[in-house]
């Protein structure tokens, strides 16, 4: 693709054509492709494509204008302007070394402190506190997996939905009715996509214990594809979003006592990674939680 068919392209009614333009500024802007690369993001309303621009944007806005340019840059050092994949590389450096130092530490407490208060360490303050620790070295985890850099494989999204919710903690048997096409084969990372939406899922199952529009509580799940983008939502009969839904997808937001807050936020960094969007909102009924990807993930933007 030459730069004049890529601007045209940005123009396309087709959202695979736009992408494919985006992405291809995403990679070899330069100072001169800034005001056709902010046109066509001011008038886009496709998030993925909306955040392949924003790349480009970044790498233009970096990148040396012609008359600058001494040597063309190598393909790798323009790899290492996109301000996404540095975002990425940061987080995933910085969550490994928490994990390293905290880990031990941790290990060390579950086994102490048992000992130390003999019987009464199940009802203690220690356990709890223990416990949210536990939690946020998970979060931590699962943040360092969120930021990978994906690895697309074709699955069935059925089994993948079938599978996160056979493992999530669900004690009180609370109903989770799921709808969408058996058979249907998506691109994505699977651990990524999973993560994604057991943290939605999970929310869920905590929302409608605390309480409930309906009796029983219920959740329904249910999956999809439209011409250009596969879908997950998951709906629920719990209270919904305290204020504005947005304000729960940033790190360390929560509502829940003894939780870290990390699950919605790790949700959108894990689609994100996946040039994916996350949307929140309250229905009438409790709270819906929504995730979308572009069907065809051969070439994403990191």
């Amino acid at each position: 693709m030459t730069r004049d068919e890529a601007t045209t392209a940005l123009s396309s009614d087709a959202t695979e054509v736009r992408l494919r333009g985006a992405r291809f500024f995403s990679r070899v802007a330069e100072a001169d492709d800034l005001p056709r690369i902010k046109a066509a993001l001011k008038r886009e309303t496709v998030p993925w494509i909306k955040r392949a621009l924003l790349s480009a944007v970044a790498r233009a806005e970096k990148v040396p204008g012609p008359q600058r340019i001494v040597e063309a840059p190598a393909s790798d050092e323009l790899d290492g302007l996109d301000a996404q994949k540095i975002f990425a590389k940061a987080a995933e450096e910085v969550a490994e070394s928490l994990i390293h130092e905290l880990a031990p530490v941790v290990g060390l407490l579950r086994v102490v402190l048992p000992r130390e208060l003999n019987g009464a360490y199940d009802t203690s303050k220690s356990r709890l506190y223990l416990d949210q620790l536990h939690g946020l070295m998970t979060a931590i985890r699962d943040l360092k997996r969120a930021n990978a850099v994906p690895t697309y494989k074709d699955f069935l999204l059925g089994e993948l939905i079938a599978s996160i919710i056979e493992a999530a903690p669900n004690p009180e048997g609370v109903a989770i009715q799921t709808a969408g096409p058996a058979r249907l084969v998506v691109s994505a990372d699977k651990e990524q996509l999973r993560l994604a939406i057991s943290n939605g899922l999970r929310n869920a199952l905590e929302a409608v214990r605390l309480y409930s529009i309906a009796t029983p509580p219920r959740i329904v799940i249910t999956w999809g594809s439209t011409q250009s983008d596969n879908y997950v939502v998951i709906k629920d009969t719990g209270p919904g979003f305290k204020g504005d839904p947005s304000a729960a997808l940033k790190l360390g937001a929560t509502s829940k006592s003894g939780h870290v807050g990390y699950g919605l936020a790790l949700a959108q960094q894990a689609m994100l990674s996946m040039q994916g969007d996350i949307a929140l909102k309250n229905d009438e009924d409790g709270a819906h939680f929504e995730i979308r990807w572009f069907r065809d993930n051969e070439d994403p933007v990191r």
